[in-house]
């Protein structure tokens, strides 16, 4: 009785063991979802894990960037495609998964462009150059007649006339761009017409203080001269303005055929007279006029310009062509 007893109980030991559910350790199910992707670079990417039976974790960005966090936020610089491996460890070991994340990728380059106004018009001719450049932080303007700039908006003078090819270059923090447009110039005006003549000032006596006319006032003609006092236009007495006061003032001649001239460089002066049926005419005085600093780059081909000498102010309404 003994001995069946004791095989007994060692049954009933086996047969409640096997009944017994094993305890085994499941390793980490790992997974995780991610925002902020699909973006210009640089992009702040939040990676949130979903991860099971996990203890720690160690993500690798793909850019030598990691974390050790569950849920990390990650910034990346540089577009591009990479490759995220999260690893999950617990107490049944370790598992990794792989997601790929897309980072836009910008350049940093310049977009080069301009505009221009003041083209098209007779040299000398000042051109106004405006950049619509970004990504920019300098500028290199080759404006075709050997010369240049480094400003954002220069303004550049063409002396001759002709098309000239424009180049600007501009600099950013990843390279440079340049690009390059055309501008047309035309050709140096060489002759000009005297259409009218207006005297806004003179004086009414001589140097001596005795008036140019001792009845009334002068009556006024004029004529266009060259430094040898050769008449170059009579307006004639025919043409007078008679009995002229400071308070006639201003009066004018419309040249009916108008006075031409080509040569900028010969100085011509409008000189006054008082017309006098007794006597001599009597001269007045002059106003010079240098056309040469007319057609210059500060102040090309001006409609009208105007001399002051000795108290006579004259202005002359031109035509350049």
């Amino acid at each position: 009785m003994k001995k069946l007893s004791f095989l007994a109980l060692i049954l009933i030991a086996v047969s409640c063991s096997k009944n017994e559910p094993a305890t085994v350790n499941q390793p980490p199910t790992v997974d995780f979802s991610y925002s902020g992707a699909n973006v210009p670079a640089p992009a702040a990417v939040t990676f949130t894990s979903t991860t099971t039976n996990t203890t720690s974790y160690l993500w690798d960005f793909g850019d030598n960037g990691s974390s050790t966090d569950a849920n990390p936020v990650h910034t990346y610089i540089v577009g591009g495609v990479y490759t995220v491996k999260l690893t999950a460890k617990g107490n049944g070991g370790s598992t990794s998964t792989y997601k790929t994340v897309n980072i836009i990728t910008t350049s940093n380059n310049p977009t080069v462009d301009f505009t221009y106004s003041g083209t098209n018009m007779p040299a000398p001719a000042t051109v106004a150059f405006t950049s619509t450049t970004t990504n920019t932080t300098s500028y290199l303007w080759d404006f075709g007649d050997n010369g240049t700039s480094t400003a954002a908006n220069p303004n550049h003078t063409y002396i001759n006339g002709g098309v000239y090819t424009v180049k600007l270059t501009a600099k950013g923090t990843s390279g440079s761009t340049s690009i390059t447009k055309t501008v047309n110039i035309g050709v140096a005006l060489t002759k000009v017409k005297i259409t009218n003549i207006s005297v806004t000032g003179m004086p009414f006596t001589s140097s001596n203080g005795s008036g140019w006319d001792p009845l009334d006032g002068p009556d006024v003609y004029f004529k266009i001269t060259d430094i040898a006092s050769t008449v170059l236009f009579n307006s004639t007495s025919s043409s007078r303005k008679n009995n002229i006061t400071i308070n006639s003032l201003p009066i004018s001649w419309s040249l009916t055929n108008p006075f031409e001239t080509t040569n900028f460089s010969d100085l011509r002066f409008i000189e006054l007279w008082d017309y006098d049926t007794l006597d001599p005419d009597d001269y007045i005085g002059y106003a010079g006029f240098d056309f040469s600093s007319y057609n210059s780059s500060s102040n090309p081909y001006p409609s009208s310009i105007t001399s002051t000498n000795a108290g006579i102010t004259v202005t002359l309404d031109l035509i350049w062509y």
